[in-house]
């Protein structure tokens, strides 16, 4: 059940007459008692209840047990809602720690554990050994209510109290009856549809089972779908005024774009690319010219050829000297005779002979002058 319904305090006959058991079950003696029910039959709505009226004046601690959820959290739960304010290590069982924590003294307990069936074979155990403690100990009364959808739990019981006198109590959930089904309906799920639904809830109130969680899904189904209807209905103005807006907002931001000043860059821009060639270029031109203009003025006005072979190195020649080659001069002949008296020291005969020498010589050389004359 959702937890605006559970605030709703309705108490049918077959209700209350379950809440009493429960309450001469556990108000003045320890015991152990287990209540069945199919889902939707009100096991939260009950077990809250027998905490909030029916067992006020006992410590209480409800338990939710869920699937995969360890035992020490379950005994977490458990001892912190009964010794707020006490050491206990959650490793220990719950039969060990309260009794360390009680140490003999009077007590007045209930645990309720909602969802039975999810807990393990260990957790049941403890609550099994703790109840059995205290029936043991006249001071101390320690009651446990389980509150099972299955009767998975019966069978796990039943193997832990094989053998003993004391067995848990058992208690079932049954349908309601047909007149608190249409009290109830009418109280907390009529009343709080829409006209305009109210028929259709009502036909399908025939056909639902008279369980308190199936009857209050009726009004919880038709008042979700009712809520998605209007959002839907509403929509299309909310979208026809977010369009608008949009539609506005565009229109102003093109409005500014067109009012807002134009950029001078753009224009500056082409106005330097048209004048930066031209300027590079002029000064070239400018220059090539005058340059031009001093080298006609520094070139002489007389361009006649003169001839200049004289400053030049004399021609390479490919013919070469040697003895004993042929030329067209006259040689001259020194005989023996004279190259003894040099060799012998007779400068008599060597003088002789000089002016002969000489002639000759002189006459080759005027000989080879006509020669390359010619």
């Amino acid at each position: 059940m959702s937890l605006s319904y559970e605030l709703r305090v309705l108490e049918l006959d077959s209700q209350t007459q379950l809440l009493e058991r429960m309450q001469l079950l556990t108000q003045f003696a320890a015991n152990f008692v287990v209540v069945k029910g199919e889902a939707g039959a009100g096991k939260t709505w009950l077990a809250h209840r027998y905490l909030e009226a029916w067992s006020y004046d006992k410590n209480q601690s409800l338990v939710t047990c869920l699937p995969n959820l360890e035992d020490e959290v379950n005994r977490g739960n458990i001892l912190r809602q009964l010794f707020p304010h006490q050491m206990y290590s959650t490793t220990d069982s719950l039969n060990d720690s309260i009794e360390r924590i009680l140490d003999g003294e009077t007590c007045n307990i209930a645990i309720v554990v909602d969802n039975a069936h999810h807990a393990s074979q260990a957790l049941l155990a403890e609550l099994w050994l703790l109840y059995s403690a205290a029936l043991s100990t006249p001071k101390q009364n320690i009651s446990v209510v389980l509150f099972t959808a299955s009767d998975s739990v019966s069978t796990k019981l039943a193997r832990l109290s094989h053998g003993l006198d004391i067995k848990p109590v058992e208690l079932d959930i049954d349908e309601l009856p047909e007149e608190e089904a249409e009290r109830f309906f009418e109280s907390l799920v009529l009343r709080y549809l829409d006209e305009s639904v109210e028929k259709r809830i009502k036909s399908a109130f025939t056909n639902t089972r008279p369980l308190p969680g199936e009857i209050l899904a009726l009004g919880e189904h038709k008042v979700e779908k009712k809520v998605i209807i209007r959002s839907l209905v509403g929509s299309p103005a909310k979208i026809a005024v977010t369009v608008a807006v949009i539609l506005l907002l565009l229109f102003l931001g093109y409005r500014w774009l067109l009012q807002a000043p134009k950029p001078s860059v753009a224009p500056v821009e082409t106005a330097s690319e048209q004048t930066v060639i031209p300027t590079l270029e002029q000064p070239a031109d400018v220059a090539s010219e005058e340059q031009a203009q001093k080298a006609n003025q520094e070139m002489p006005s007389d361009l006649t050829a003169t001839d200049d072979s004289e400053a030049l190195p004399p021609a390479v020649t490919s013919e070469t000297a040697s003895v004993g080659v042929a030329e067209t001069g006259e040689r001259v002949v020194i005989t023996s005779d004279v190259v003894d008296a040099l060799l012998e020291d007779k400068t008599d005969i060597a003088a002789q002979q000089a002016e002969e020498i000489q002639q000759a010589v002189d006459s080759a050389k005027t000989t080879s002058n006509i020669q390359r004359g010619h």
